[in-house]
């Protein structure tokens, strides 16, 4: 996106006109620093919704976020269409895959991208991403039983 798509929509309370915001610069327009108007405000994330350079869990779960928000998904609506979609995960799990609490299991991954939307062949690439960030953090299942004699 370039400087000129993005719009900057500045909200002061309590503030009269340009004459209380003198370093206000073209661009806002009187009504709308006064009223509060945020018609056609643009909003961009830093962080892109693709996995592409992620090199930490933490940047892989920040490009989740971004995916979600790109695709106008909440948290609720991401784990319901997971659900029908066949893989369920709970708003939790969403949570932590977006928060980067703990370390997700790929289910889970696969579960979220089809929660958002993601088609089969975009879904590679995250999996190819989360595989090389999340080596060597795999979540080791214990299992309980007795040893052998």
């Amino acid at each position: 996106m370039t400087a000129e798509q993005v719009r900057i929509c500045v909200l002061v309370p309590g503030a009269r006109g340009s004459e209380d915001l003198p370093w206000l610069g073209t661009g806002v327009s009187r009504r709308d620093s006064l009223t509060g108007d945020v018609m056609g405000l643009t909003t961009m994330s830093a962080v892109p919704p693709d996995p592409t350079g992620a090199a930490t869990p933490v940047e892989f779960s920040q490009r989740l976020r971004a995916l979600m928000s790109a695709r106008k998904r909440s948290l609720d609506s991401v784990a319901r269409r997971s659900r029908d979609a066949g893989t369920p995960i709970s708003r939790a799990t969403v949570h932590n895959l977006i928060t980067a609490a703990g370390t997700p299991r790929r289910e889970s991954l696969v579960a979220f991208l089809r929660g958002c939307g993601v088609p089969p062949a975009e879904q590679i690439r995250w999996l190819t991403t989360f595989d090389r960030v999340f080596a060597g953090r795999a979540v080791v299942a214990v299992t309980a039983g007795r040893t052998g004699r």
